[in-house]
């Protein structure tokens, strides 16, 4: 059983509660859901719309077709090409169109019945309780505590107004009962620095990666750290860093406009090796692209930025789930490498939620690195790479940062030899954290001629087209990768020599991650798969795509 439900209608109407309230139905049914929001760039008003998938297994991708369409707003009737053909459109008499499958939902409304406008969405909600079959006794928890008693009891009789006067269309199957958390990519990324001891955050707002700030801000006195709105993008990176010279953990987080603002305090940590762990929420660009709009277009950038050469490390979660974890396993990374991480998420990933497995606090561990040695500590000694960092406060020793070039113990020099183990003491930690990347991940048949490669948030829609083609009897597989930068070559050389084709599936013009495999691999992807509108990759347009491909041979 999957279901796929469209909720649509003008910005400020209420479209946010009433997927709320439908969301938490699902997940208090023990139903898997995952939703994204599909906005417009504007302060306030135009069309808006929220598809929410859910099902009694996992949900890896929203389905590009809806079963229901919530129509509060006439601009609706535009997206009737993301319904299937038996869709329902629920919608209020002033809106209707006269299609068949229409649905009002004020036609009876009680006589004396006090409906404010306000009060529609709720209605709404009432009619999908309906059409799905979800029990009557839900209306009653229709409620927030910030509400004062009459709105909740308004809101409920609302609901159930559009319960009674609409048909029930769909029996839900039994569902399991299983522990899950709904979050979206932008609350795990929080979520997951705070697990790892984040104690400093500094940043400045930027669509679509504010959320994490907004997420800290929450927990900022509970959790005993700082969350810190400076001026500006370089305000943010340059305060994390001055905290992480004190051994504080520290991130800041932004998008692909404020981390071109970053880069010179990029490089600062590259020379100084401070640990700082940097989210970078992609979204379309150049300049202002389209701000409330997915794409993987900042990869190449991020992976070559700044002055100089220096080792840095990108992760890039497939799920939200992994948005937890991975930015845990960032801090340690920074922290024994001492450089800076990237976590590399998008907008779709920043804006959909979804319910996941109770994530575990402990399950990464928390793996500081710190040198204790009394005697004979050098910050940057040429002859222990990996030696662990000492910073002020942990004894007497004296701890020096800087941005020149120096010396062992951090003094500025111009000295040649000093100047070639420097380099040589950066440069020699691509080869050390060789064993600490992870190679990607294998799924399809293991026979498979063609294997789909694919990073990030394009992950889920790839294991639903594997998982498609597969059951048609095609012989594909997948290789998904976490772990960008540095790549991962182990797998992927295999891979090459084995003969399979190897098809590239990004959502950006350029194929980045391709090009980066070619330039650090030299394998080579034979064919590729791109989306480059704004909008998420489904499973349904990579098949399309890949039947594209079969045609033109």
């Amino acid at each position: 059983m999957k279901k796929t439900v469209i909720l649509s209608g003008a910005a400020g109407l209420g479209l946010n509660t009433l997927a709320y309230f439908f969301e938490t139905t699902l997940k208090q049914k023990g139903y898997h859901l995952l939703s994204y929001k599909n906005y417009m760039s504007r302060i306030r008003g135009g069309f808006n719309f929220t598809t929410v998938t859910f099902s009694d297994e996992p949900v890896n991708m929203i389905e590009e077709k809806a079963d229901v369409l919530i129509a509060l707003d006439q601009n609706a009737y535009g997206i009737l090409d993301h319904l299937k053909p038996d869709a329902t459109i629920l919608t209020y008499e002033r809106f209707k169109q006269g299609h068949s499958n229409e649905m009002v939902i004020d036609s009876v409304l009680p006589q004396g019945a006090a409906i404010d406008k306000k009060s529609f969405p709720m209605m709404a909600l009432g009619a999908l309780f309906k059409i799905f079959g979800i029990d009557e006794s839900s209306i009653d928890r229709v409620e927030m505590k910030k509400w004062g008693e009459s709105t909740n009891q308004n809101n409920k009789n609302a609901v159930r107004i559009g319960y009674t006067n609409t048909t029930n269309k769909y029996t839900l199957e039994s569902y399991k009962d299983e522990r899950t958390m709904r979050l979206n990519g932008n609350q795990a990324v929080a979520l997951g620095a705070m697990s790892a001891g984040l104690r400093f955050f500094s940043a400045y707002p930027m669509a679509p990666s504010t959320g994490i700030m907004m997420t800290l801000s929450k927990f900022e006195e509970k959790n005993k750290m700082i969350v810190e709105q400076v001026e500006d993008e370089i305000a943010g990176i340059i305060a994390a860093l001055g905290a992480s010279s004190n051994g504080v953990r520290s991130m800041t987080a932004t998008s692909g406009g404020g981390f071109s603002l970053m880069v010179e305090g990029l490089g600062f940590a590259g020379v100084a090796e401070l640990p700082i762990v940097i989210a970078n929420v992609q979204r379309p660009g150049p300049a202002t692209g389209l701000p409330t709009r997915t794409e993987q277009g900042d990869l190449e950038f991020i992976s070559r930025a700044s002055q100089g050469e220096f080792p840095r490390i990108i992760l890039a979660p497939t799920t939200i789930e992994a948005c937890f974890y991975e930015s845990q396993r960032a801090f340690n990374l920074a922290d024994k490498y001492q450089l800076p991480v990237v976590i590399l998420t998008d907008q779709f990933l920043a804006d959909s939620n979804a319910t996941i497995p109770k994530v575990n606090p402990f399950k990464v561990g928390v793996q500081r690195h710190i040198n204790t040695d009394i005697e004979g500590y050098k910050r940057y000694d040429f002859d222990k790479v990996l030696n662990g960092r000492k910073f002020p406060g942990l004894d007497d020793t004296l701890i020096m940062n800087d941005s020149h070039v120096h010396d062992e113990h951090g003094h500025m020099t111009e000295d040649i030899e000093a100047t070639i183990k420097l380099k040589h003491r950066l440069m020699s930690k691509l080869d050390l954290m060789v064993d600490d990347l992870h190679e990607p991940t294998y799924i399809g048949d293991t026979d498979a001629k063609e294997v789909f490669i694919g990073w990030g948030s394009t992950v889920p829609a790839l294991i639903d087209t594997v998982k498609s083609l597969n059951d048609q009897g095609k012989k594909v597989g997948a290789l998904l990768f976490t772990d960008v930068f540095p790549v991962p070559q182990k797998t992927l050389i295999k891979m090459k020599a084995e003969e399979k084709t190897l098809i590239n599936v990004e959502q950006n013009y350029n194929n980045q991650f391709g090009k980066l495999i070619l330039a650090e691999t030299g394998v080579k992807f034979d064919k590729s798969i791109n989306k480059y509108d704004g909008r998420p990759l489904t499973a349904e347009y990579i098949i399309r795509e890949y039947e594209v491909i079969h045609h033109d041979k």
